[in-house]
């Protein structure tokens, strides 16, 4: 044994913490398990292998789910990322809409063009009463 694996004899000396002492207790009473009748039974190692294997998969699981929890910039950074995707989405929506108005202006002048010669109208009425008050000015 090398000097960090000796053991003391002297409990005062023993310098292991109540939950080694828990983890240890715990691998020693593991070694029986329930069966169906509700009695116990010896577990073969391979059986208390694959269980400390299957623990250490879930606390891996975990331990990065939190730590994923704890990023907090990484967090703000996917915030940023989602929200310039849907500014980049309502924008590319806004730009086709922009393109179709025209064709659709058109399509609704052919359609009713009695409504589009009034519009025109009004809106040529509207620009010489603006241009003779301009000039009385």
């Amino acid at each position: 044994m090398s000097g960090s694996e000796k053991k003391s004899a002297d409990p005062a000396e023993t310098t292991e913490t109540p939950a080694a002492a828990r983890a240890a207790s715990e691998s020693k009473s593991s070694e029986l398990s329930d069966d169906d009748d509700g009695g116990k039974t010896q577990r073969s190692p391979e059986e208390i292998e694959a269980e400390i294997a299957a623990t250490r998969e879930q606390l891996g699981e975990t331990v990065e789910a939190l730590a994923e929890k704890a990023d907090v910039k990484a967090q703000a950074q996917q915030k940023v990322d989602e929200t310039k995707q849907r500014a980049r989405a309502k924008a590319e929506d806004a730009k086709q809409a922009a393109q179709a108005a025209p064709t659709q202006v058109q399509e609704r002048a052919k359609q009713n063009p009695q409504a589009t010669a009034a519009i025109g109208a009004a809106a040529l009425v509207a620009l010489v009463l603006i241009a003779r008050r301009r000039r009385r000015r």
